[in-house]
C-alpha cells in the first residue's frame, strides 16, 4: 500500500494513521529549498525530493508508534503514526 503525503507549504502537519504501509509517496509543490529533503531520524531514511514529482519512500516494517520526520533544517515537521489491530479497532 502506499500514502501520499503532498507538501504544499511546509509538511503536512495532520497525522496520519496507518497499517501495513510500506511505501510513502511524497508530492513537493514547496519551492523552498528547506522542503527538498525529507528525513526520517529514527528510521535511518534522508531523500530528496524534487520538485512537482513524486518521491516514493520504501519504510522497513514498522512497530506501533510514532515516527516523527522533518526537513534538513528541522522547520518542516510531520509525524507518522503506526497503530496495530487493536489500535484501529478502537477507532471504529
Amino acid at each position: 500500500m502506499k500514502t501520499v503525503i503532498e507538501i504544499t507549504r511546509r509538511f503536512s502537519v495532520s497525522i496520519d494513521t496507518i497499517r501495513d504501509y510500506t511505501e510513502l509517496r511524497f508530492l513537493r509543490k514547496d519551492t523552498s529549498p528547506c522542503a527538498a529533503t525529507v528525513v526520517f531520524s529514527g528510521l535511518d531514511i534522508s531523500e530528496e525530493l524534487p520538485l512537482n514529482k513524486p518521491q516514493d519512500i520504501r519504510l522497513p516494517p514498522l512497530a506501533a508508534g510514532k515516527y516523527p520526520f522533518i526537513c534538513q533544517m528541522q522547520m518542516y515537521r510531520g509525524e507518522l503514526i503506526v497503530s496495530d489491530n487493536d489500535d484501529l479497532r478502537r477507532l471504529k
